[in-house]
């Protein structure tokens, strides 16, 4: 039945079919699902995902860069420069924070909690004097340095002794590749893309693990000089609390190499059933 109540805005539509009734307008996705088919719907979605305007879905973008692999022997793509130590988080607990350099400005720390839930926290620095967190870690996912210039040292946030997050004299963020998927969400992953420079090559591996289980190879990528790219035809699916880590087996040490990757998390309670 047609709604003859008035427009709730100062726009009107003209009276053609397509735009007054709905079902001229749809098409369907690849998953046989109706859409409403609608010029730029598709990167207005994107970009609408991507300002956190989309309920329950949320954009990641994780990229890391280790300058300095080792030959022979497998790395993380991260700041440390050596395979990312998960064993660090067989417990939760505070983090120690410290600058090789004369940074006293704000660190924040993006991560989870005890119970994997998303946890950001922000501590003011004292230079090369460690600052211990008042909050508790499950995991760290990033660290971002603001004093409105940049970093002057590395600065390192460790558990026990052993670093955990870093971020490179001068980035201004960290560089880790490593990543968990948050308590009460299901990570998509859509691209990946892997380089290294002229005269170098390596095999890397994307890693996963799933809660309470082993490490999985999802993906084994081959350098030489070049870049790597892979687009997944549907996206790979990731399950809340799943650890994430892409190394890099390198032939010559001193070895620089960078991997990026995209996902879309999306609130548990709004998949499709």
């Amino acid at each position: 039945m047609a709604n003859y109540n008035q427009n709730s805005t100062s726009y009107t539509h003209s009276f053609e079919p397509n735009t007054t009734q709905l079902t001229m307008a749809m098409d369907y996705n690849a998953a046989g699902q109706p859409v409403i088919r609608v010029a730029g719907s598709e990167a207005f979605g994107n970009i609408n995902i991507a300002l956190g305007n989309v309920t329950g879905m949320t954009q990641v973008f994780k990229s890391g860069y280790n300058p300095n692999f080792v030959n022979g022997s497998p790395e993380t793509f991260w700041d440390g420069s050596n395979l990312y130590p998960w064993n660090a988080w067989s417990t939760t607990g505070t983090l120690s924070c410290v600058s090789t350099g004369a940074d006293t400005g704000d660190l924040t720390i993006e991560g989870l909690d005890a119970n994997f839930e998303v946890q950001t926290d922000t501590i003011t620095l004292t230079g090369t004097s460690a600052v211990t967190t008042t909050t508790s870690w499950a995991r760290i996912n990033k660290m971002v340095y603001a004093d409105g210039i940049t970093n002057a040292g590395d600065i390192t946030a460790s558990r026990g002794g052993t670093v955990v997050g870093q971020i490179t004299t001068g980035f201004g963020t960290s560089q880790n590749a490593n990543y968990t998927v948050p308590a009460g969400y299901t990570a998509f992953v859509f691209q990946g893309q892997a380089n290294v420079g002229k005269g170098n090559d390596g095999t890397g591996y994307f890693k996963y693990r799933p809660y309470n289980s082993t490490w999985q190879i999802a993906l084994v990528f081959l350098l030489y000089q070049s870049v790597f790219e892979h687009k997944f035809t549907t996206p790979f699916v990731l399950p809340e609390k799943t650890d994430v880590d892409v190394q890099l087996t390198a032939s010559n040490s001193g070895t620089a190499a960078s991997c990026q990757y995209d996902m879309i998390l999306i609130d548990n309670d709004y998949l499709p059933s």
